[in-house]
């Protein structure tokens, strides 16, 4: 099972202009997969991970801005990747 941290494709830089139209499709696709995952989650490990993963908020601040403990923003954060490795799993891989 692949668990990596598939989040820093989010925040790379655009497509160059001078893409091919199937280069740009398949950032495109990959994109909306991604988008599509997160999107499937609960709300609460939905938010950890567009905070932690996408934006790239410590944790620590992570906790402050959510009112919680360090402990369960990693508990959440770790539940979040699982559950976005199962779903790329169960919607045809990565």
């Amino acid at each position: 099972r692949r668990t990596t941290d598939f989040f820093d494709e989010l925040a790379t830089e655009p497509p160059c202009p001078r893409a091919g139209p199937d280069e740009l499709s398949a950032r495109t696709e990959e994109g909306e997969r991604i988008r599509s995952a997160i999107d499937s989650l609960p709300e609460t490990l939905r938010t950890v991970v567009i905070l932690c993963g996408v934006e790239k908020v410590p944790q620590r601040q992570c906790a402050e801005i959510l009112n919680c403990t360090e402990r369960a923003i990693e508990g959440r954060y770790y539940r979040a990747k699982q559950a976005l490795a199962e779903w790329f799993e169960a919607n045809g891989g990565r």
